[in-house]
């Protein structure tokens, strides 16, 4: 029997050490590629903590929006309410002549939540994107909040 000398040929082993440092290269650069993407979309933390703060400030505007609306909703029911009696109430006694100032007139905070929470054509939160300076959403800015249901 002939001793072993190993194989007549190297080319097996260097081809498998090439598919292996080829296989590290292309998991690199897929990396790297990976890297530059997430680098062309937001390029630092700073824009990613400016838009969480946009849409955190929308958020708690369109709140404070619904808010004035639910109470001006509130007042106007009340005053309806009460109004609807008005034909049943006697004399007042603290005027002169018993009649009965005024009443007053509806709540209305349409300029209270003017600016707030604007919305796009669609419907959309208003939201500047920090890395382009546009619409989050691409629509242009059309002031308004969501569209509510008539009562």
């Amino acid at each position: 029997m002939k001793p072993f000398n190993g194989p007549r040929h190297q080319g097996g082993w260097i081809a498998l050490a090439a598919v292996v440092v080829g296989g590290v290269l292309s998991s690199a650069s897929e990396q790297d590629a990976a890297d530059d993407k997430a680098k062309k979309d937001y390029k630092t933390e700073r824009d990613l903590s400016n838009l969480s703060f946009e849409q955190k400030k929308w958020l708690s505007e369109q709140d404070h929006k619904w808010t004035l609306e639910d109470y001006q909703r509130a007042q106007n029911y009340k005053e309806e309410a009460i109004g609807g009696f008005r034909q049943y109430a006697g004399p007042n006694a603290a005027s002169p002549t018993g009649e009965w100032q005024a009443p007053p007139a509806r709540t209305d905070v349409s300029a209270d939540t003017e600016g707030l929470a604007q919305v796009d054509e669609n419907g959309q939160p208003y939201l500047i994107d920090p890395r382009t300076g546009k619409p989050v959403f691409g629509a242009p800015a059309k002031p308004g909040t969501l569209p509510q249901v008539a009562t």
